[in-house]
């Protein structure tokens, strides 16, 4: 799939390293860089695999030491350290049903957990105040009254949200044990937070709202004035700054917009896609799509939102592609045993 009405750029894409089932892949390997303007970038080969679960989800934390892997094959948390020179799995963490979703902080992350039936969990997964030898455990864990479908953090690690399948729990993170938590059973797709307010994406009508986030886990939904969409959007994102997001729409469009002002800044036509994450790095600010049939990822600069290039798409060697996150200039690509790391750059060799 080319994305139609946007133009093709240079850019180039290093493959860096493999992280799976408890091997360490370091991240100096030598790298390849894109053919000429409009090719599929090219990468070197993966230096391990091993089968290591069913991945269904990826978050890293925000300084970038820890990924998460939500392994739905043994229900469990997988914890990798990608700054340890040995042995990069620091925990398999058990959780109460397959996890659904992920999301990080700092030093923890919130997990959604489908526990079976038609009621699901949020589990809080941090380091182990009283074990030294248990890096990370279970600390906190919540009912929800619905199936999850999705996790978010806001940049702070303050608050989290969880969309389900009949409303949103929003979670205000007082410590990682200590949690206020308010459900609102009112139905939506999608939602983005930063760090005082959250971007809700209406479940079917084309619109999208905000909600300002008070203490206690109380939110003040202002639907007076909505960004209107020309259709219902069904995923949102966010860059890492919370100065630019992206929604998708159910009409294939994807919109670009300031959350922080509500403005429509940019319309693409992106097909069906089934994720997408931003990468902001030095580099610029790109866009990750991951294709509806998962055997594809294109890569789209939206540095300027006006002037979106299509910078061509990862070379995916094994299919379907179950979940994709971003830190920095890393892109993480999880199939259904191992995760791909690869590390973006802009007309250069490194």
């Amino acid at each position: 799939m080319r994305l139609p009405n946007i133009a093709a750029a240079p850019a180039a894409l290093l493959a860096v390293a493999v992280v799976l089932g408890g091997l360490h892949a370091a991240f100096n390997l030598p790298r390849a860089v894109a053919q000429e303007s409009g090719s599929t970038p090219g990468g070197s080969a993966p230096i391990a695999r091993v089968d290591a679960g069913d991945f269904r989800a990826l978050a890293v934390s925000t300084d970038g030491q820890w990924l998460m892997v939500a392994d739905a094959a043994a229900d469990q948390l997988r914890v990798y350290d990608l700054q340890a020179d040995d042995q990069p799995l620091t925990a398999a963490v058990p959780l109460e049903g397959m996890p659904l979703d992920v999301a990080a902080g700092l030093d923890f992350a919130v997990t959604a957990v489908d526990s079976g039936g038609r009621t699901g969990l949020v589990q809080v997964i941090g380091l182990a105040p009283y074990d030294p030898a248990q890096t990370f455990a279970p600390l906190t864990v919540f009912d929800l009254p619905d199936r999850p479908r999705s996790v978010s953090i806001s940049p702070d690690g303050a608050w989290a949200m969880v969309v389900s399948e009949g409303g949103w729990l929003l979670a205000e993170l007082v410590t990682v044990d200590t949690v206020n938590t308010t459900f609102y059973p009112s139905p939506i797709n999608d939602a983005i937070l930063l760090n005082n307010f959250a971007v809700l994406a209406a479940r079917n009508q084309p619109e999208l709202f905000t909600a300002a986030l008070n203490e206690g886990a109380q939110a003040s939904v202002n639907r007076a004035q909505p960004l209107t969409l020309a259709a219902p959007a069904q995923r949102l994102t966010v860059n890492q700054n919370g100065t630019l997001a992206a929604a998708l729409l159910t009409d294939g469009s994807l919109v670009l917009f300031d959350p922080r002002a509500m403005q429509l800044l940019a319309t693409l036509q992106a097909g069906a896609l089934a994720d997408l994450r931003f990468l902001t790095f030095e580099g610029g600010e790109w866009l990750v799509l991951l294709a509806e049939n998962r055997a594809e990822i294109y890569l789209v600069d939206v540095s300027d939102p006006e002037a979106a290039a299509e910078l061509g798409s990862l070379p995916i060697e094994a299919t379907p592609v179950q979940a994709i996150t971003t830190y920095d200039d890393l892109i993480f690509v999880a199939d259904r045993s191992s995760v791909r790391i690869w590390q973006a750059a802009v007309n250069q060799v490194q």
